[in-house]
């Protein structure tokens, strides 16, 4: 019901699911992952995308933000950088 809500085909579940059980990530970012299922399910970009993003989720009631995997390929550099340039900063 969630995927529905947001416009995604269902089937899309079980194609994303194989390659993470197969740990092909670079077919997730290729043609599997698509922009909006991005835009419904994640926030990312620079810091000032993300902050942007999480101010559009305050103003329609969204009061917890969690951030957690997959945080990129250097994970400490990430968390320093959503402590110092996100949450720091928003």
């Amino acid at each position: 019901m969630v995927l529905e809500r947001h416009g995604i085909d269902p089937a899309a579940k079980k194609d994303i699911g194989a390659a993470i059980s197969k740990g092909d990530f670079g077919a997730l970012m290729g043609d599997l992952v698509t922009d909006e299922m991005m835009d419904a399910f994640c926030i990312c970009g620079t810091p000032e995308d993300c902050k942007q993003r999480i101010n559009d989720l305050k103003d329609i009631g969204v009061t917890q933000i969690v951030a957690g995997s997959p945080l990129g390929p250097n994970k400490e550099k990430a968390i320093k950088l959503i402590g110092k340039e996100i949450i720091g900063g928003n």
